[in-house]
């Protein structure tokens, strides 16, 4: 029986993250032979800044606050309304997660009492993403000498690495018996630093497919059909288009609370959604509205029609935009990313082809997964 440890962002109040990282944990329990459990690491940090620096910060937050005022006090006025979801994020953690057992508040804490194992996993998510920062333990630098280490689905976040990244990589991933990558763009960037094969793979979450991802949903509540949005940025094109929408379909639309602009607008809400409820709630939408990457794929995994914006203004290339005009290319799905111009107008989507290629997709990144772990 090999034991398998796998290190990713998981204890996070966001459906991505909490799905990701428990999808990546099954697909590995799934394989014969094997046991698996994600290492309870916190991400904290030492606080070894000077007052100073504190101070700076503080003022920085305040010119910030004074700038962006509407934002900023419609997020301190509805607190509360945005923390309703998270004793469901808990329970969620506490029901399907397999932790190591120990906890591990500080990097130093892993490399100084790492936990064994046969094979090391990094997961998916934007683990290699120097957007978020380059953390030692996302490298799984407290592995032993000589360990199996493997990545499987990390997303590197930025279309290029500067010089400083490129030596920092090309040192860190030469101890990696087996590296993929989540997008195409971000294989080709880490294979500039890595000697081996990067191949691209799917999002852990579409290891899965939708008729195991139903039977842990939670249906909803809401009666008839309904769009809905979940809307992590704050372009105000993508809202305008979706009151369009649901006036043309005559279908209400449903917000699941996370961006400031959603709240106090009149909008139908559902704060109590956690992990369970946010796949319920995607699977029986007549339609899903969303510039969330996960959001995408659960709409692709549970054939469910859905139109997908960009987060970040500045095309493909700006921020972590490119992961999204990705996923869709790769299933054919073009048609459903709206632009501020882009014409509102319904259409279903016929998910024949779709699933064809998600099939072939799924098969290939299964057989990377044996393949790394040796089974």
């Amino acid at each position: 029986m090999k034991k398998i440890g796998i290190i990713t962002y998981y204890r996070y109040y966001n459906y991505g993250t909490a799905l990701q990282a428990y999808a990546l944990q099954k697909a590995v329990s799934l394989l014969p032979d094997v046991q698996s459990e994600l290492i309870d690491y916190r991400y904290l940090k030492r606080a070894n800044k000077s007052r100073w620096w504190f101070i700076k910060v503080r003022l920085k937050h305040l010119f910030d606050y004074i700038k962006n005022y509407k934002k900023v006090s419609r997020k301190v006025k509805y607190k509360d309304l945005f923390m309703e979801k998270q004793p469901l994020f808990v329970r969620f953690f506490d029901d399907y997660f397999q932790l190591s057992p120990n906890t591990y508040l500080l990097n130093e804490e892993l490399q100084n009492n790492p936990p064994a194992y046969d094979v090391y996993m990094v997961g998916s998510d934007q683990t290699w993403s120097p957007l978020i920062g380059l953390n030692p333990a996302l490298f799984l630098k407290f592995a032993p000498r000589g360990a199996c280490k493997v990545a499987y689905a990390p997303s590197i976040g930025v279309t290029e690495f500067n010089e400083e990244q490129k030596q920092f990589f090309s040192e860190a991933l030469s101890s990696f018996q087996h590296i993929s990558c989540r997008e195409d763009l971000g294989a080709s960037v880490l294979s500039e630093c890595y000697q081996g094969e990067v191949p691209v793979v799917l999002d852990p979450t579409l290891l899965l497919n939708s008729k195991q991802w139903s039977e842990m949903a939670v249906k909803p509540t809401i009666e008839g059909d309904y769009i809905l949005c979940y809307l992590i940025g704050d372009r105000p094109y993508y809202r305008e288009y979706v009151r369009q929408l649901s006036k043309q379909m005559n279908c209400p639309a449903y917000y699941i609370p996370v961006s400031w602009r959603d709240v106090g607008e009149g909008n139908q809400l559902l704060p109590k959604t956690g992990p369970r409820e946010f796949l319920g709630l995607i699977k029986h939408a007549k339609c899903v509205c969303t510039d969330s990457f996960h959001g995408s794929i659960f709409s692709i995994n549970f054939n469910t029609p859905f139109y997908t914006f960009l987060k970040h203004a500045g095309g493909e290339s700006a921020s972590d935009n490119s992961r999204i005009v990705g996923i869709l290319k790769k299933f054919g799905l073009e048609s459903r990313l709206r632009s501020p111009q882009s014409p509102v107008a319904f259409e279903e989507i016929d998910y024949k082809s779709v699933n064809e290629r998600l099939e072939a997709l799924r098969a290939s990144s299964w057989q990377y997964l044996k393949d790394a772990v040796g089974v």
